[in-house]
């Protein structure tokens, strides 16, 4: 009877907040984020003009909403204006200083623009937040850009830790893949790409590094066995007319 009693008492509370007016700031914000939704839609689907409409009109509803900032930031970079961009990333921080997705996005864009330090310290902000749910992403995002200054160790250790988050993330697995074989590690190549292969398949520069890696370790069958199947499920890529079979043994062409 008790459950009943309290099951009625707040039947009637959220009856008594339905009739409840919603102050004009609600309306606008509730509004605003309507427009953010289908200005983001817009903007997936490549109709950029309306796009831009509606995230306005949003802005103009709700000044101070940090997703109407955030998705207006993503569409003026997509417009070839990293200028205006960057001031609605950097507004929509100091709405929302908190928000992950909004510093690993921001990261992508410094990273884009060349501002490599200051794009590495947002995608720590991102993955260091224990309220996000995929940390690996924007540690992935890390290793990509500190790869473009040629930070090999710093690049590997962030795509390590993005599979220590998730260990079947293919592009971290892909990426700390190659890693490995410029650095000669043949046999822990090979583990990444098994790993690789089960979660993404097979593409033909993933086939072509494991037939790398194990023609070092002077595996002749499963070079062939390889090269068969590169040959065989990608037979017009660059990759598959690399690898020639001549009289038995297997050799790269130049």
């Amino acid at each position: 009877m008790m459950r009943i009693a309290v099951l009625a008492v707040v039947v009637l509370w959220l009856a008594g907040c339905a009739s409840t007016p919603v102050p004009e700031s609600g309306r606008n914000t509730e509004a605003a984020m309507l427009n953010v939704q289908l200005g983001t839609g817009y903007m997936q689907r490549g109709d950029l003009e309306v796009a831009k409409r509606k995230l306005e009109r949003a802005l103009g509803q709700d000044p101070r909403l940090a997703a109407a900032h955030h998705a207006y930031a993503l569409l003026l970079e997509r417009l070839g204006e990293p200028g205006k961009a960057g001031e609605a990333f950097r507004r929509a921080l100091e709405l929302d200083p908190d928000a992950p997705k909004l510093h690993n996005n921001y990261g992508g864009f410094l990273c884009r623009q060349g501002k490599r330090d200051a794009a590495e310290k947002q995608f720590l902000a991102a993955a260091g937040n224990p309220l996000y749910k995929t940390p690996q992403n924007a540690l992935v995002n890390a290793g990509i850009c500190v790869l473009e200054d040629g930070r090999k160790a710093d690049a590997r250790e962030y795509f390590e830790r993005a599979l220590e988050a998730d260990p079947r993330h293919p592009g971290a697995l892909f990426r700390l893949a190659r890693l490995t074989a410029e650095a000669g590690e043949h046999e822990r190549t090979r583990a990444l790409l098994r790993r690789f292969h089960e979660v993404r398949g097979h593409t033909p520069e993933s086939l072509a590094m494991a037939i790398r890696a194990e023609r070092a370790m002077g595996n002749t069958s499963a070079v062939e066995s390889l090269i068969l199947l590169l040959r065989g499920k990608f037979p017009g890529s660059p990759q598959a007319e690399q690898f020639k079979e001549t009289a038995g043994a297997v050799r790269d062409e130049p």
